[in-house]
């Protein structure tokens, strides 16, 4: 069975998404609970546009927990904070 899956949106291949990327995959590993799915929306192309809820802000991780959806922007570099914001509890 397929782990959780995280929504990234981002807007092309910026340094801030970039690293926004990289961030959304290293705590895609450590995800309390066993590794995450990371999709990669990046709002520019036409598929992007089209989501059912698209980010306002990028970059932004969101996330369809037990609680609800939960979003995250900026450039992820926090991950203590990324998963208290996620409503996770804390990072392995």
């Amino acid at each position: 069975m397929a782990g959780p899956c995280l929504k990234l949106y981002v807007v092309g291949g910026s340094p801030r998404s970039q690293t926004a990327i990289e961030h959304a995959r290293r705590l895609c590993a450590e995800f309390p609970g066993g590794p995450a799915q990371l999709a990669v929306i990046d709002l520019t192309l036409a598929g992007g546009a089209q989501e059912e809820r698209p980010a306002i802000v990028a970059p932004t991780l969101a996330w369809d927990g037990p609680a609800g959806e939960a979003r995250v922007f900026g450039d992820l570099s926090d991950p203590v904070r990324v998963i208290a914001a996620l409503g996770l509890g804390r990072a392995r």
